[in-house]
C-alpha cells in the first residue's frame, strides 16, 4: 500500500500527496496489526468527550461578561446528565469487553463517591433533576464585579428530593451550612471524575500493554513522524494513479484512504510514563540508562535511552534541596515521538505536582519535628455527660497524652479548645469545660452532645475534683 499525506496549503486548498514509498510484505502486516491494536483505545479516548464538552460550556458561561441566565438551566442539567451517562457507559463497556476489570471499576467508583462530597452532591442532584424535573438550584448571581454564584439551598434540596440516598440525607442534615455554591461543586466534581477516568483508562491501557500495545504505539509514532512532511494527515491507500490518465481532460478518480490513528497513538503514549523519585546526594556523573540511587548517591539518567524496544525521552528532571547536601530528585520519561507541545504540557504538570508534594512533605516533617504544647507524659481526663442536668457522667479516657495519641487520636493531637466540636461514634459532641494546670501536666475536659444549650447546663455538677483520685 502507498503512503499518502493530506494537508491544507497556504491558499486553503486541500492537497493530497502520494509518497514514493510502498508498504508491503511483513512491514505492512506488522503495521496493520499495530493499527488494529491501537484502535482498541478508541472507546477510551472518546468516553470523556460529552462530559468534557458540557463542562467546557459551563466554563464559557462563567467567563462570559454578559448575563445568560436563560442558558444556565440547560448547561447545569446537561452536565448533571453527562456525569451519570459517563459512569454508565464505562460500566457497560467494561462489563461487555473487559469483565475482569469490572471489580477495579466498582472499587474506584465507590472510593470516588466516599471521598468526594462534591460528587456525592452532584450524584443526588442529578437524580433529583431527572426524577422531579425541578430546578437544580434556587438562584444565581452573575456580574462583572464578582465571581458567578449558583445557589442550591439545603432545605430546598432535602424537601424536593424525596428519593435521596438515606446516608447522604443524614449527612446533609448534620452539615451546618445552609446552602451550596454549585459553581464550586461542579468544578470539584469534574476534577474527581477526570481523576477517576484517568485511573480506569490507565488500568485498561495496562492490560493492553500486555498484548504489545506500547510497542505498537511507538512504531506508529515513528512511522507517522518519518512520513509527515507538511504537518498533514498521514495514511495508506491501495489505489494508484495512472500518470497518463491524470493528464486527460475531466479526469476523476476516487481513492480509498485509510488514516493512520496518530491521535489515538498519542493518547496511548501520554498515558505511559516513567516517574522516578530518589532522596540522597546528586552526583554530577550520569547513567547511560534510567537514573538510580546507590548507597545514598543519586546518578541522573540519560536524556534519551532505549528500553524494551522503545525509545524514552527525558521530559523533565527536578532537584529540590532538603539539607546537608541532600536533595529530592524527581524525573519524568515519556515515549519518544510525541509533539513538543505535549512534552511541554506534561513537564509543567510534573513540576507543579512534585513541588506540591515537596511542600506537603516539608510541612508534614515540620509538624512532626515541632515541639508539642502538651507533653506525652501529661495526664488527660475526658468525661462525658449526656444532658443539661449533668447528672449522668462517664469517664471516656484517663491516661497519658501519649496513650491518647497512640490509641485514639492522631500523633499531632495537641489538645482540645473550649467549644471544639467533633464526632464521637455517631454523635456530634462539644467541649463545654476545660481545666489545666499552668504547666499543662494535668488537663481535663467535660464533653457533651452538641445539641445542649450551654446556658442551661448545670456546671456545678461538672467538677474534676471528684475524679482526681480515679
Amino acid at each position: 500500500m502507498r503512503v499518502y499525506e493530506q494537508y491544507r496549503n497556504s491558499l486553503g486548498e486541500f492537497i493530497l500527496v502520494l509518497k514514493k514509498e510502498n508498504i508491503t510484505g511483513n512491514k505492512l502486516i506488522e503495521l496493520k496489526k499495530d493499527i488494529a491494536l491501537i484502535q482498541k483505545l478508541s472507546p477510551v479516548s472518546k468516553r470523556l468527550l460529552p462530559l468534557k464538552n458540557s463542562h467546557d460550556k459551563f466554563e464559557q458561561w462563567k467567563a462570559s461578561p454578559k448575563s445568560i441566565d436563560d442558558e444556565i438551566i440547560d448547561i447545569v442539567t446537561i452536565y448533571l446528565s453527562n456525569t451519570s451517562s459517563f459512569i454508565d457507559q464505562w460500566n457497560s463497556f467494561l462489563k461487555r469487553e473487559y469483565s475482569d476489570l469490572h471489580s477495579f471499576f466498582d472499587k474506584e467508583k465507590r472510593t470516588m463517591y466516599e471521598k468526594t462530597f462534591a460528587y456525592r452532591l452532584i450524584y443526588n442532584l442529578r437524580n433529583m433533576s431527572h426524577h422531579t424535573h425541578q430546578l437544580p438550584y434556587n438562584r444565581l448571581t452573575k456580574s462583572i464585579e464578582s465571581a458567578p454564584l449558583i445557589v442550591l439551598e439545603k432545605r430546598y434540596f432535602l424537601d424536593v428530593h424525596k428519593g435521596m440516598q438515606p446516608s447522604f440525607r443524614k449527612e446533609l442534615e448534620e452539615l451546618e451550612v445552609e446552602a451550596f455554591n454549585l459553581v464550586e461543586i461542579i468544578s470539584e466534581s469534574y476534577e474527581a471524575l477526570i481523576k477517576f477516568h484517568e485511573k480506569i483508562s490507565s488500568k485498561l491501557t495496562e492490560k493492553l500493554y500486555q498484548d504489545g500495545l506500547l510497542d505498537s504505539i511507538y512504531r506508529v509514532l515513528q512511522f507517522y513522524n518519518d512520513h509527515q512532511e507538511n504537518n498533514g494527515v498521514v495514511g495508506l491507500t491501495k489505489d494508484e494513479l495512472n500518470p497518463r490518465k491524470v493528464l486527460q481532460k475531466d479526469f476523476r478518480q476516487t481513492l480509498g484512504l485509510e488514516e493512520i490513528p496518530y491521535n489515538l497513538a498519542c493518547f496511548g503514549a501520554l498515558s505511559c510514563k516513567v516517574e522516578l523519585t530518589f532522596t540522597g546526594i546528586v552526583n554530577k556523573h550520569r547513567s547511560n540508562h534510567f537514573p538510580y540511587e546507590q548507597d545514598g548517591t543519586i546518578y541522573k539518567g540519560a536524556d534519551l535511552l532505549s528500553y524494551k524496544n522503545v525509545k524514552w525521552v527525558k521530559v523533565h528532571e527536578l532537584v529540590l534541596n532538603i539539607r546537608n547536601n541532600k536533595s529530592v530528585y524527581s524525573v519524568l520519561y515519556m515515549v519518544d515521538g510525541l509533539p513538543l507541545k505535549e512534552y511541554e504540557r506534561k513537564k509543567d504538570e510534573f513540576e507543579s505536582k512534585k513541588r506540591k508534594e515537596f511542600i506537603a512533605y516539608s510541612e508534614e516533617h515540620y509538624n512532626k519535628m515541632k515541639p508539642k504544647k502538651i507533653d506525652d507524659s501529661a495526664k488527660i481526663l475526658i468525661i462525658y455527660f449526656d444532658d443539661e442536668k449533668s447528672l449522668r457522667q462517664e469517664i471516656l479516657f484517663s491516661g497519658s497524652a501519649e496513650q491518647l495519641r497512640q490509641n485514639h487520636l492522631a500523633n499531632d493531637w495537641d489538645g482540645f479548645n473550649l467549644g471544639d466540636s467533633f464526632h464521637l461514634d455517631d454523635v456530634k459532641v462539644r467541649v463545654y469545660v476545660k481545666r489545666s494546670d499552668l504547666e499543662q501536666k494535668n488537663i481535663g475536659y467535660f464533653i457533651g452532645p452538641d445539641s445542649l444549650n450551654p446556658n442551661k447546663i448545670n456546671y456545678d455538677k461538672l467538677r474534676f475534683q471528684e475524679y482526681s483520685d480515679k
